[in-house]
């Protein structure tokens, strides 16, 4: 890659979970690294949330794709996590009543045993 600008996904994917490892304290580097990986979480992430490598040597650039291959590397070794336990169907109606009510909340600004009529609704809809 000897244009900066054409830096595949995968790659700028693995740059980020590099960035994002290293701000997050979930990536220990060791002494002889150090510089490389300061000069990596240094750079700024652009509009669109990607790694801005443009002010970035060729080393940093080079740590951040390595860094990022093992990342992907562990995460694809990590067991998946469990689903969720199946509540019952008494309480999983009671839940979505629940988000029911408070989208019906959010939309008309009211909450549900406060509303007198559907008229009242329709005002507060329209």
């Amino acid at each position: 890659m000897t244009d900066r600008k054409e830096i595949d996904s995968a790659t700028a994917a693995r740059l980020l979970a590099t960035w994002r490892a290293l701000h997050e304290g979930k990536l220990a580097v060791g002494a002889d690294v150090r510089d490389l990986a300061e000069e990596f979480m240094a750079a700024p992430l652009t509009m669109v949330g990607l790694v801005d490598t443009s002010r970035m040597s060729n080393e940093a650039l080079a740590f951040g794709r390595s860094s990022g291959g093992v990342l992907a590397f562990f995460a694809q070794r990590e067991p998946a996590p469990q689903p969720a336990q199946i509540s019952s169907a008494a309480a999983v109606q009671s839940e979505l009543f629940e988000l029911f009510a408070k989208l019906f909340a959010g939309l008309t600004g009211r909450a549900v045993e406060l509303v007198a009529s559907t008229q009242e609704i329709k005002d507060r809809m329209l």
